[in-house]
């Protein structure tokens, strides 16, 4: 297994598991991953109100929206791994259907 270089790192960890893009607007869960708002969004099929219990992609918890936040940080990231024009890999059907 050959190490990760912390180019490839930091583009890698600028993707939304999703649509493989580097994620808009990031939001993380309650329970830590990570997603572009409309993703996930998309994937709850569009249903945001309050009392909608969603289920984490990732991991299958099931949360309210009140338990998935907004992620600067990682908005952060993801502007200085574009800034480097790190390629991503092309946008999965998923992303242009939800868009």
């Amino acid at each position: 297994m050959t190490a990760r270089g912390p180019v490839k790192e930091l583009r890698d960890d600028s993707l939304c598991p999703l649509c493989g893009c580097y994620f808009e607007d990031p939001v993380t869960t309650e329970c830590g991953h990570s997603y572009c708002r409309g993703c996930l969004v998309a994937k709850a099929g569009g249903r945001t109100y309050p009392g909608f219990q969603l289920i984490c992609p990732q991991c299958g918890r099931t949360m309210g929206w009140k338990a998935v936040t907004t992620d600067v940080r990682l908005g952060v990231t993801t502007r200085i791994a574009r800034r480097l024009n790190l390629q991503a890999p092309p946008p999965r059907k998923q992303k242009e259907q939800g868009r």
